[in-house]
Formats: structure tokens, C-alpha cells, sequence
């Protein structure tokens, strides 16, 4: 299953700005600038998500700390 996320604020765990965010079997391959992943081709099957005022962190999975002293 292909999901092409556009115009989704990413953080990396910089900024990197609004950004167009490809995932394939929910693996993200690809974060370009707006507009330039075209939907055309293979794409065009891809589940069109619009991002706008969502934000966009990976790496989130479990991330608290237990810490023995």
C-alpha cells in the first residue's frame, strides 16, 4: 500500500519544513519538497493524505526511558 502525505510539517528530528512524504507498506522512502513527488505513473494508485497543520515526527515509537539508579 502506497500513501503520499503532502504538505506535512516533518521534523527529523530537525525541522526540515513543510515537506511531500511517500510510504510505501507504511516505510517512509521519500520526503522532498511540495509538490515535486508526482502522483503520475505507479503513484497514481497511492492514497492521497493532505498534511496541512499536521505534523509529521519519525522515530516516536516507545520513546520513554526507564533509568535505574
Amino acid at each position: 500500500m502506497m500513501k503520499l502525505i503532502q504538505n506535512i510539517d516533518v521534523y527529523d528530528p530537525q525541522h526540515l519544513g513543510k515537506k511531500d512524504v511517500l510510504m510505501i507498506n507504511d516505510k517512509i522512502v521519500k520526503i522532498k519538497d511540495p509538490g515535486s513527488i508526482s502522483a503520475d505513473g505507479f503513484l497514481s494508485e497511492a492514497e492521497m493524505i493532505n498534511g496541512e497543520g499536521l505534523l509529521l515526527t519519525p522515530g516516536f515509537i516507545d520513546s520513554h526511558v526507564h533509568v535505574l539508579v
